[in-house]
């Protein structure tokens, strides 16, 4: 994303403290939101724009604090762990994961996802072969998601009933909206596996 003219890389869930809605995660963030440097600037996000791929990224904390200043604007910002424990920062890679590779487009084609491919292959249709020419099974790889989504709630709600001494409200507050998006994806897929006669 670019602040007032400066670019800033960052993961999804790193948040952002914002002028109007206090803690933001960097993949809620919009266009216009607006932070307050250390020394007191107002500054706005002026684009965004998400990359795919392998990239190399720190994550840190500052002794006793979960905040720092990041750039040469020194805008707030919050780490990604928020006193997760090592399970609970495992099971949310593992949704982005899910949500990216299997729940998202295959590539930039409209249509081109998993979703498509299976309904189509539900019906018969090869939609795609592996190099040794059997075919691609989209139904089993959102089968396998939605089994993976089932041990993602599992391990949330498991960090949720028993609270790890380190865990900062904004982690709770992870954690909670993480439940909540992982309950949605599980819905979701078992409402398509099932409209496609493969229910789960």
């Amino acid at each position: 994303m670019t602040i007032d003219n400066e670019a800033i890389s960052v993961t999804p869930e790193h948040a952002f403290w914002t002028i109007d809605q206090d803690w933001v995660e960097a993949e809620d963030l919009k266009v216009g939101d607006r932070f307050q440097t250390e020394n007191g600037t107002i500054v706005d996000i002026d684009h965004i724009a998400e990359r795919e791929g392998d990239f190399t990224v720190y994550n840190f904390e500052v002794e006793d604090f979960h905040t720092y200043y990041v750039s040469e604007l020194d805008i707030l910002v919050h780490n990604a762990n928020c006193g997760l424990s090592p399970n609970a920062q495992r099971a949310i890679e593992r949704h982005e994961n899910i949500r990216t590779n299997v729940l998202g487009d295959i590539n930039s084609r409209s249509g081109h996802n998993h979703f498509d491919a299976a309904r189509r292959e539900a019906l018969g249709e090869v939609v795609a072969t592996r190099p040794d020419g059997t075919p691609f099974d989209h139904v089993g790889e959102l089968q396998e998601a939605h089994n993976g989504l089932q041990n993602v709630r599992r391990a949330i709600e498991s960090e949720m009933n028993n609270l790890p001494s380190t865990l900062t409200n904004r982690g709770l507050d992870v954690l909670s909206r993480r439940h909540s998006q992982v309950q949605a994806d599980i819905s979701r897929l078992k409402g398509f596996l099932s409209s496609i006669g493969h229910a789960p």
